[in-house]
C-alpha cells in the first residue's frame, strides 16, 4: 500500500523549529479543508513548542537570577560585617566626632580648642608581657578588656579618646 505523506514545516516568525508529518494509506486522503486544518494544527503546534522552549529558557534564567541574587545577598552581608568591623576599628582609633567627619569626606581636620587637657596612659611592661604570651587571641582579649574599661571610665568623665597606639591611650578634654 502506498502512503500519502504530508510534511508541513513548524514555523514561528519565519523560523522553522520542526516538521509536522502526517501519513495516510487511503487514496485521495486529504482534501483542501483537511489540508487547511492540518496547516492550522501545525501552526498551533509550532507556537506551543516555541512557548515551551521560551518557558524553559525563562525558568533557567530565573533560577540563574535567583542564584545571583543569593550571592549578592551573601556578599552584601559580608560587606556589612566588614564595614561594622571597620567602623569599630575606626572608633577604637579616633574619637567618634572625628571618625564621622572623615567618613563625610573631610581629609584634613584641624580644630581650634581654647583649653585642653591631654592624658597619656601606657601599660607598663606590656611589651615584655606580650612577648611571653603564647596566644595572640589572649593578648587581644586582654587589650580589648583594658581599652573597653578605659573607654567607659573616660566616657564617665567626659573625656574623648584621641588615639590608641599599641598598649597606650591618648585622651583629652
Amino acid at each position: 500500500f502506498p502512503s500519502h505523506d504530508i510534511y508541513i514545516p513548524l514555523q514561528v516568525e519565519k523560523r522553522i523549529i520542526g516538521i509536522f508529518s502526517v501519513q495516510s494509506y487511503n487514496k485521495d486522503a486529504y482534501n483542501i479543508n483537511q489540508l487547511s486544518v492540518l496547516r492550522t494544527m501545525a501552526s498551533y503546534i509550532a507556537i506551543a513548542i516555541d512557548n515551551a522552549n521560551a518557558y524553559k529558557l525563562l525558568s533557567k534564567k530565573n533560577r540563574q537570577l535567583n542564584e545571583h541574587l543569593e550571592k549578592i545577598r551573601i556578599l552584601n552581608n559580608q560587606i556589612e560585617i566588614e564595614m561594622n568591623k571597620s567602623e569599630k576599628l575606626l572608633l577604637n582609633i579616633l574619637p567618634k566626632s572625628i571618625a564621622e567627619r572623615l567618613k563625610k569626606g573631610e581629609n584634613i581636620i584641624s580644630d581650634y580648642v581654647p583649653e585642653a587637657s591631654v592624658l597619656f596612659a601606657d601599660i607598663a611592661g606590656f611589651t615584655k608581657m606580650s612577648s611571653k604570651m603564647s596566644s595572640q587571641e589572649k593578648l587581644v582579649d586582654i587589650l580589648n578588656e583594658i581599652f573597653t574599661n578605659f573607654d567607659r571610665v573616660a566616657g564617665n568623665y567626659g573625656l574623648e579618646k584621641i588615639k590608641t597606639i599599641g598598649a597606650a591611650i591618648v585622651t583629652g578634654k
